[in-house]
């Protein structure tokens, strides 16, 4: 199979959450869902129809909407899809499977980090496609994350040539006083070694 040798997979992450009257709602679908046709087309993976793609999500979710948590826990929703073609050589997939998966999310930890600065190896590179959600972006990138923990940090900070990149798979941001005694945030630009996220989009616009 082409996605166990050749890591032929995409994916993309929604967070369901319940709002104040306890209406269900997806957070920011529609960028996710273009987000995930990028991946897919980048892959070679066959094109879908979004308005079906979108409607596969809401029937998704009103099944399996009791998992739905209170706020501010949520669930977390995986569409992915992988390459079928069972066959050696690497190679445009001739078959996909697309499916789903979820689960309760609760809320994240918020905490200092001790980051290690990654000197030898890189996650990404212009050119390349470390921004989309391909699994192997994230395999290649696990090695050095385990050997900083083992030193004592808690992730790497990764570097694009002599620039701060990211922070293990997050956008990075700063906040300093630059030499004019500005107060800025600067966060690195957008590139194909830099991953696109929403967070990132919301903090800059």
């Amino acid at each position: 199979n082409s996605t166990i040798h050749y890591s032929f997979s995409g994916f993309e992450g929604y967070l369901v959450v319940r709002d104040p009257t306890g209406r269900i709602r997806i957070y920011n679908r529609d960028p996710l869902t273009v987000r995930f046709l990028k991946t897919c087309e980048y892959l070679s993976f066959p094109s879908f129809d979004v308005f079906e793609y979108n409607k596969c999500l809401d029937d998704y979710i009103k099944i399996e909407q009791k998992w739905v948590p209170n706020p501010p826990s949520t669930l977390y929703i995986r569409p992915t899809m992988i390459s079928m073609t069972d066959n050696l050589g690497a190679q445009p997939p001739n078959k996909a499977l697309f499916y789903l998966a979820s689960t309760p999310n609760g809320p994240e930890e918020k905490k200092p980090l001790k980051l290690k600065i990654e000197t030898t190896s890189v996650r990404s590179f212009v050119g390349g496609c470390g921004n989309l959600n391909i699994g192997t972006n994230f395999a290649a990138g696990i090695k050095p994350i385990v050997d900083a923990k083992k030193e004592g940090f808690d992730n790497v900070l990764w570097l694009n040539g002599q620039n701060l990149a990211q922070a293990g798979s997050m956008n990075l941001f700063i906040y300093w006083m630059n030499a004019l005694a500005e107060k800025e945030l600067v966060t690195h630009q957008l590139d194909s070694s830099i991953f696109p996220g929403l967070e990132r989009n919301m903090i800059l616009h």
